[in-house]
């Protein structure tokens, strides 16, 4: 089985919630995939093999919809990924965008 870039990204849950962190991230490395957490965090560090990219904390609710949604997209394009696991509702226009930008981009040997 070839091995994914697999990102996940939350601008809601800790980077410690166990749902996400324990039984996603963790699981999809130890099955050798590159995996790493998109999150608000202060700080770009590894947890328990877990790449955390690190955006910053939203000041109120629509803080969180909008300029952290914006940090989550920029930062999950530099990623180039081949998967994005989003895990808020809000952020399916982030999704939209990752595709829309990825059209012309994929590699022919991931076919």
């Amino acid at each position: 089985m070839p091995k994914h870039k697999i990102r996940h990204l939350t601008s809601v849950h800790s980077i410690r919630d166990p749902r996400i962190f324990r039984k996603e991230c963790k699981s999809l490395a130890r099955l050798g995939h590159d995996v790493a957490l998109i999150a608000c965090h202060e700080r770009a560090e590894v947890v328990d093999g877990i790449r955390i990219v690190p955006i910053d904390p939203p000041r109120s609710r629509l803080d969180r919809m909008v300029r952290v949604g914006w940090q989550l997209y920029r930062a999950a394009a530099r990623e180039r990924a081949d998967v994005y696991h989003f895990h808020d509702p809000e952020l399916v226009w982030v999704g939209v965008l990752l595709k829309l930008g990825s059209a012309g981009t994929r590699r022919s040997s991931r076919r």
